[in-house]
C-alpha cells in the first residue's frame, strides 16, 4: 500500500515504537509498518488526539468482547510488551483468546511500566486490537489497519456504534489513510466511498444517511489536513 509522503516522520522515537510493535508477532507486522508510524507520531506529538483516540479504542473494542469492562488498550500494549520477555508472542498461539488469555496472566512490573511512554503502550495495544478485529470477522490481514483514522478525524460521526456497523458490514480496507489524504485515484476514492454505504445489516442506506456520511467524509479530511500540518510542524 502506498503512503502517502505528507505522514509520517521517521525519527528514532517512531521507529523504536514501531519495532516494538512488529516484535509482538509476523500478525501485527503490517500494521506496524503501514499505519504504525502514523499512530506514533499522533501518540507522540499530539497526545490530545491519542488520548480520545484511546479512549474510543477502550468503548469500541470492550463492546466487540476484545477487551473486557474496564480493560484498557493501553494496559493491553504493556501486558504484550512485558510478554515479550516471557516469550508470550502472538505467532506461538493457534488462537487469538489463547494469546490474550496469557497476555491476562502477565505479572506487570510497575518500575518498567512507569518508564514506557504512553505511545507505545497504545500503539502496541492497537496493533493486536486490530489483529484480534480481522480474526473476530475473517477479515484479511492488514485490512483493518487503517479504521483508527475514522473515528480520530471524525468522532462524533465514527463513533463506537458506527464503526462497529462498519467493520461488521462494510469492506473497509486498509487504504484509508491514502484516502483521508486524498492521494487515492478518483476510482479508488469512489470504491471506498461506496464501500461504507451499509447498514448494520449490509443494506444500502438511505439517500438522507448516504449525504450525512459523504459531508463526515469530508470534514474527516479536512480534519486530517489539519492533523498531518500539526504533525510536520512539530518535526
Amino acid at each position: 500500500m502506498l503512503i502517502p509522503a505528507v505522514m509520517p516522520v521517521i525519527t528514532t522515537t517512531i521507529s523504536a515504537i514501531t519495532t516494538a510493535v512488529a516484535a509482538i508477532g509476523p500478525a501485527v507486522s503490517s500494521f506496524a509498518a503501514s499505519i504504525g508510524p502514523t499512530l506514533s507520531n499522533i501518540a507522540v506529538h499530539l497526545k490530545p488526539y491519542a488520548m480520545e483516540l484511546a479512549s474510543f479504542a477502550n468503548s469500541f473494542l470492550q463492546a466487540l468482547g476484545i477487551l473486557k469492562p474496564g480493560e484498557q488498550i493501553t494496559d493491553l500494549g504493556e501486558r504484550a510488551l512485558q510478554g515479550l520477555a516471557q516469550d508470550i508472542r502472538m505467532d506461538k498461539y493457534d488462537s487469538i483468546a489463547d494469546y490474550f488469555a496469557d497476555l491476562r496472566k502477565v505479572e506487570l512490573n510497575p518500575e518498567i511500566s512507569e518508564k514506557r511512554s504512553f505511545a507505545e503502550k497504545m500503539v502496541t495495544g492497537l496493533g493486536i486490537g486490530t489483529v484480534a478485529l480481522e480474526h473476530k470477522f475473517n477479515a484479511e490481514e492488514g485490512q483493518f489497519n487503517g479504521i483508527w483514522l475514522l473515528p480520530l478525524t471524525n468522532p462524533n460521526y465514527f463513533n463506537s456504534d458506527r464503526m462497529q456497523s462498519l467493520v461488521s458490514s462494510s469492506n473497509l480496507g486498509s487504504n484509508i489513510l491514502a484516502y483521508l489524504s486524498k492521494s487515492m485515484a478518483g476510482g479508488e476514492s469512489r470504491s471506498f466511498e461506496k464501500s461504507l454505504e451499509k447498514n448494520a445489516q449490509g443494506e444500502q442506506i438511505s439517500p438522507e444517511l448516504r449525504g450525512e456520511l459523504y459531508v463526515a467524509l469530508e470534514e474527516a479530511q479536512n480534519k486530517w489536513t489539519e492533523i498531518s500540518k500539526a504533525i510536520e510542524g512539530e518535526n
